[in-house]
Parts: structure tokens; sequence; C-alpha cells
């Protein structure tokens, strides 16, 4: 009776590991509805972008809206392999409650056999032997089941890693060049203009120069207040904003048009 209550200790070690494996797959299912949230809203600003560029209605629009339909079909991917993400999660849940269903039924039937009076006899023996070997069957089956699932939940994790990273880094880009789209087309709120355009008793007159209305035509090319910004970051024209993405964000920090952090939280 020794191997038998060993086998049973051994199967009660495996169902608890496998508890802890249908925590961490409910983990990464909770990871990745999240991300598939991310995503969403990724897309919310895609459209946003096209509502803008409809509005600005001037050259760089045409570039935008090819740059925003390359960004949506990325995201159309992203989402797929979401999709097949959660479809794999469920698999794996769906797997693992078979094989524990199989093993409760072997157990049950073990402790039914060992809770009935022992009586001597070959036939009774054969027949516990059988449900041994039976037992010792499932644990392998087990044990082999636990490993490939640690592996898997591995891969997965990385996975699901290695996407937040990347939709991070992408909403990062979206909110610079939704600040930039503002500025080409003169709707950003730190412009003097355009908070003249939604409030009339606003003056729009540069807070630099004071001689010219605050554009951001005026800031790049013509105020005399940012001279020196302009040579350190080698802007001079309309023109950088779209040759120079980089430079462009520096120029705006320095010249105190950008002043936050780069993040959709701040549009």
């Amino acid at each position: 009776m020794s191997v038998l209550q060993q086998v049973l200790t051994d199967a009660r070690k495996l169902a608890t590991r496998l508890r802890d494996h249908d925590s961490s797959a409910d983990t990464l299912l909770s990871q990745a509805q999240g991300m598939f949230k991310q995503v969403e809203s990724m897309k919310e600003y895609c459209e946003e972008m096209n509502e803008l560029n409809e509005a600005a209605n001037n050259r760089p629009r045409s570039a935008l809206i090819h740059s925003i339909q390359q960004e949506n079909k990325h995201i159309r991917q992203l989402q797929q392999e979401n999709k097949e993400l959660r479809l794999a999660l469920e698999e794996h849940q769906n797997v693992m409650e078979l094989i524990m269903s199989k093993y409760r039924q072997q157990v049950a039937q073990l402790v039914t056999v060992n809770s009935q009076p022992s009586q001597p006899g070959t036939q009774e023996q054969a027949k516990l032997t059988a449900h041994i070997e039976r037992v010792s069957e499932m644990v392998a089956v087990m044990r082999k089941a636990a490993s490939l699932g640690d592996e898997e939940t591995n891969q997965q994790h990385r996975l699901i890693t290695a996407l937040a990273t990347e939709n991070k880094v992408r909403c990062w880009a979206f909110s610079i060049r939704v600040h930039l789209a503002r500025l080409r087309c003169g709707h950003q709120p730190a412009l003097l203009s355009y908070q003249a355009r939604l409030d009339g008793p606003i003056v729009d007159a540069c807070p630099g120069c004071n001689t010219a209305p605050h554009t951001i035509k005026h800031v790049i090319e013509d105020c005399n207040t940012h001279k020196h910004t302009h040579q350190q970051h080698n802007m001079h024209s309309l023109k950088a904003l779209w040759q120079n993405p980089v430079q462009a964000m520096a120029f705006l920090r320095s010249s105190g048009l950008r002043s936050f952090n780069d993040n959709k939280s701040n549009f």
C-alpha cells in the first residue's frame, strides 16, 4: 500500500500544479483582453486622425491618410494575433479540464476500491493492480501535460510582453503624429491664433515679438524671439514639420509649444 499512497501524493501535487496553470491561463487571458481594449482605443485615434485631415484640407493630407492606412493594416494584424492567442488559451484550458476530469474519475475509482473491505483472493488483487496501473499511466500523462503546459505558458507570456511593448511604442508614435498634424493645420491649443478662433476676446498676437499673429508659420519662419532655436534645431520653414519630425518635436519643446509628455492623455 505504500506505492498506492505515493501515487495518491503525486496525484495531489499534480492537481495543485494544474490549478496553478489554470490561474496563470486566466491571468494571460485577462492581459490579452486588456491589450485588445488598447488596440480598440488606437483604432479610435486613427478615426480621429481621419477627421482631422478632412478638416485640415491642405497639402499633407494625402500623406497622412496613406500613413494612417498603413497603421490601420498593422492594427488589424495585431487584432488577429490577439484573437489567435485567446483561442489558444481557451483550447489549453479545455484540454486541461478534460485531463483533470479523467484523472478525477480514476482517483475516485481507486478511493472506492480502497474503502471497500479487503478480502483475500487473486481476483481482487488483480483488480487493484489494474487500477494502480491505470492511475500510474494517468500520472505519467499528467506530468507530460504539465511540462508541455509550462513551455506553452512561457511562450504565450513572451508573446504578450512583446505585443504590449509594441503597442506602447505605437501609441507614442500616434501621439507625435497627432500633435504634428494639428500644428500643420493650425488646430493646436498652444497657438493663440487657434484660441482666438474659439474664443473671440483672446488676442492672437505672438507673445514673443508681439508683431504678428501667433501661428505656426510665424513661429517657425518669422519670429525673431526663436531665432537661436531655429538655428539650433535647423528649423527655417514649415517643410521641416514633414521632412524632419524629430527635429520638429525638439524645436516645439524649446519654443514652448510642447511642454507635456508624449502620451495620448495629454491631447
